[in-house]
């Protein structure tokens, strides 16, 4: 039970304490089939409070032991049911103490790895881009302000501004055609 919950080998006697819990509670031979918590107490057995040694459970914590702003919950990982009353006996990881409490819910299939590491998210955020701004067409002087950088490249500053000529009569001509 401790490799299955990876729970650290101080809590074999828990899991021993569970195991005898639940052979209690099943039939058993010698008794012709008969359960022995039912023989002992003379009471009808139930099955509804048992859950899986180890797991992830989440302890309602009391409004008269934490403060406004505290969580109202601890992470815990349930060890047993307790023997003297109804209840559930948890330990808690952060605090490294055993505590007992009815107010509990479980998270069956996780154990303490889920506790000791948060889940990452499955799918990566994709960062899209909504303002798609054009980049700015610079024509003539390129930055000088005398005109003698541009004044070098003259043959090329003509035929850009000739190409910019021919965008602006582009955009004139894309009217749509009537239908005939």
């Amino acid at each position: 039970m401790l490799s299955h919950t990876k729970l650290p080998n101080q809590f074999w006697a828990e899991a021993l304490m569970t195991t005898i819990y639940v052979l209690n509670l099943s039939p058993c031979v010698p008794l012709v089939g008969d359960i022995p918590q039912k023989v002992w107490s003379e009471k009808e057995v139930s099955y509804k409070h048992l859950k899986v040694f180890g797991c992830r459970a989440f302890v309602h914590v009391p409004r008269d032991e934490r403060s406004k702003l505290d969580s109202k919950t601890k992470q815990c990982v349930l060890l047993g049911h307790s023997d003297e009353q109804f209840g559930y006996r948890l330990w808690v990881p952060i605090n490294k103490k055993i505590v007992r409490s009815r107010d509990v819910v479980f998270f069956e299939d996780e154990t303490i790895e889920d506790i000791v590491k948060p889940k990452k998210p499955t799918t990566t955020p994709q960062v899209v881009d909504m303002d798609q701004i054009p980049s700015p067409v610079v024509h003539g002087n390129h930055g000088g302000d005398d005109g003698t950088e541009g004044a070098s490249s003259s043959q090329g500053d003509d035929q850009s501004s000739e190409d910019a000529d021919a965008d602006e009569d582009a955009d004139v001509d894309d009217t749509p055609e009537e239908p005939q």
